[in-house]
């Protein structure tokens, strides 16, 4: 069994975040002028202990913003990696192919579990054997 915590984005893309927020899991403090269009942007990274730094809300971000200003997860040493938090429907389709698997979906909201009803949807039929 896995557990996997779900939020959406502005655009209604599902990804698998536990967070609400996105600067203390991903680089995306290093893109708040090209995001916000202010020069009023922290001069350092996201802070979670004391709350300063660029931190929005997953549901303020669209999934184009993400693609386009390459935001990228941290490693536990807080260092960007290559890889942009995936979305729900990269996950079906991971193990969609694999053996059978029970996937445990942390949702908050009952738009994001509309949503991801949807795309739980689209895998149903190649997830059952």
């Amino acid at each position: 069994m896995a557990g996997v915590g779900l939020k959406q984005m502005q655009d209604s893309t599902v990804i698998l975040m536990h967070d609400f927020n996105l600067g203390r899991t991903t680089n995306i403090d290093n893109y708040c002028r090209a995001i916000t269009g202010s020069e009023d942007c922290p001069d350092r990274p996201f802070d979670s202990y004391c709350g300063a730094g660029f931190n929005p809300e997953v549901k303020a971000i669209s999934w184009f913003t993400l693609e386009r200003y390459q935001v990228r997860l941290k490693d536990y040493d807080r260092i960007p990696t290559s890889d942009r938090p995936p979305t729900l429907d990269q996950l079906l389709q991971a193990v969609s192919t694999s053996k059978p698997i029970v996937l445990l979906l942390d949702i908050k909201d009952a738009k994001t579990t509309t949503d991801a009803w949807q795309s739980v949807n689209k895998y149903k039929i190649l997830m059952v054997r």
